[in-house]
């Protein structure tokens, strides 16, 4: 069963001791913190630098040490490590490259759907559906073949995501309950709390915030009791949210604080975008304007780096909020714009509803009463296409 694993667990999981010091002197890096990523050394670009030194470092010298079945074991390990910390590009060198290795061998199939499945993953946390959809469906076929359980619920798992990430709610929520059902708590308690947390985030959404509650919480002591860091950020990062959802601003506010530190523990760049994301919006609506616009900046830089297309579009949304607030109308019309073309390519229609209705506002305060009246009808046919997949 898949652990998501920071750079150091991987290390000690396949080589020892003495091995990882050695590696580590050989891979160092030296690189000077940049005063304004604070203490959040991951935010430094060299620091990715240097991580991807010693993730092709690694590679390199346990090619010709390891087991071929332990090697490929490796390979998907560090795929997975560096879709977290934000290097796309270079896990979907590594999973392309796993699969060309393993070619048709029988006994690695599932190695094979396995790197499809993280493929899949990559195009998913990037808002391409479509590629997302495909190389998971290429991943179930296999898994179904070999009648690998646990990558079936995976996928099905993965599935359910991209179905709450287009707004079909009701679709994803009873796709991880009939999941859910599938699964023994007892003996498979990893994957039933990584649907538990989903559905969770699926009645946070739906504003079943008592439901939602209840299962991030549950999740989380699980996760904290075999220290996951990854899952653990993630689930910090999905309660602070609950509380943002209940304009609980305040305590958001802190609670996402711990979920930034979770997350740059963890090394998890996506997650640190989308942390920095709802800090910015909450900050906007603690009226903490200067802060707001630092912080979305950073989550800007952070997701176009990683080609994180759902957070670009919610940075454009926030970052014309927040020039509305300061009566900036025609910057903050341009940002709402741009967010609201690319909410129409990702098929977001929460967020299309949410972006017309600050363009409303922002025509209604130009006195331009024709654009008002269209963003405010455009809102309401969202909410309306929303609320009839939820």
């Amino acid at each position: 069963m898949e652990r998501f694993s920071t750079f150091s667990e991987i290390l000690s999981s396949y080589l020892n001791e003495s091995q990882t010091k050695d590696f580590m002197r050989k891979s160092e890096v030296t690189f000077k913190q940049a005063s304004l990523t604070g203490e959040i050394p991951i935010l430094n670009p060299q620091f990715l630098i240097s991580r991807r030194i010693q993730i092709e470092n690694l590679l390199t010298i346990t090619e010709k040490e390891l087991p071929k079945i332990k090697y490929v074991d490796l390979y998907l390990y560090l795929s997975k490590f560096s879709i977290n910390i934000g290097l796309s590009n270079l896990a979907e060198d590594i999973l392309s490259s796993l699969i060309k290795k393993i070619g048709n061998k029988e006994k690695l199939k599932d190695y094979v759907a396995t790197a499809y499945f993280h493929l899949g993953e990559i195009y998913f946390r990037q808002g391409y559906w479509k590629k997302s959809e495909k190389n998971i469906s290429i991943a179930r076929k296999i898994f179904n073949e070999e009648k690998n359980r646990w990558g079936i619920l995976r996928c099905d798992n993965l599935s359910g995501a991209l179905h709450g990430e287009k707004g079909n709610l009701t679709k994803a929520l009873n796709n991880f309950i009939k999941s859910k059902q599938n699964i023994n708590p007892k003996k498979e308690k990893y994957v039933y709390s990584m649907i538990e947390s989903n559905i969770g985030i699926l009645y946070q959404a739906l504003h079943k915030f008592d439901e939602s509650i209840l299962y991030l919480n549950r999740a989380l002591v699980y996760y904290e009791q075999i220290k996951d860091q990854v899952r653990i950020s993630e689930l910090k990062y999905n309660i602070a949210n609950l509380f943002y959802l209940k304009k609980e601003y305040t305590l958001a506010n802190s609670k996402l604080d711990e979920a930034i530190r979770c997350a740059a523990e963890a090394e998890n760049l996506s997650l640190l975008s989308l942390c920095f994301v709802t800090k910015a919006d909450t900050l906007v609506n603690l009226k903490d304007l200067d802060m707001a616009n630092a912080v979305i900046d950073m989550a800007m830089e952070i997701s176009t780096k990683i080609n994180d297309r759902l957070s670009i579009a919610e940075v454009y949304k926030i970052k014309g909020k927040i020039e509305l607030e300061i009566c900036h109308f025609d910057s903050a019309e341009n940002f709402l714009l741009t967010s609201f073309r690319l909410n129409k390519e990702l098929e977001n229609l929460y967020n299309l509803a949410e972006t017309c209705l600050s363009l409303a506002k922002v025509y209604e305060i130009k006195h331009d009463s024709k654009q008002s009246n269209r963003f405010k009808k455009l809102a309401a046919q969202y909410w309306k296409s929303f609320e009839s997949v939820t």
